[in-house]
């Protein structure tokens, strides 16, 4: 099983990269809701991690389809810590874990070990 990566900020892509390859977690990277649905479609992903300040798409858009449609069960998410109003945007469209960026990469190996450990 994969976990499914919705991030257009390189340095944050490759902290979630490298937290994956040290726990040898597959992650699929994507920065669209196309790209996404495909890959969720293609893979069988559980989790999904988005960036609330993705570039160019909505990301509460992103994760709601997902979970929506059945593609990903959880959808775990991170923000600035001074733009609290997207922690509560993303709360109200049902994902299940908002966090704080500095809170979310203390947290990161427990998400990707949980989904790790779901997928059996």
């Amino acid at each position: 099983m994969s976990v499914l990566v919705v991030v257009s900020d390189l340095v944050f892509k490759e902290k979630i990269a490298a937290a994956g390859r040290e726990l040898s977690v597959e992650l699929l990277f994507a920065r669209t809701l196309t790209k996404a649905r495909t890959v969720a479609q293609e893979r069988r992903c559980q989790d999904c991690l988005v960036d609330l300040h993705l570039k160019g798409e909505d990301p509460i858009e992103i994760g709601t389809a997902l979970k929506e449609e059945g593609l990903v069960e959880r959808v775990h998410a991170f923000f600035s810590h001074v733009e609290v109003e997207k922690e509560d945007d993303a709360l109200l469209a049902g994902f299940d874990e908002v966090l704080p960026r500095s809170k979310f990469f203390a947290r990161l190996p427990d998400i990707l070990s949980q989904a790790v450990r779901d997928e059996g």
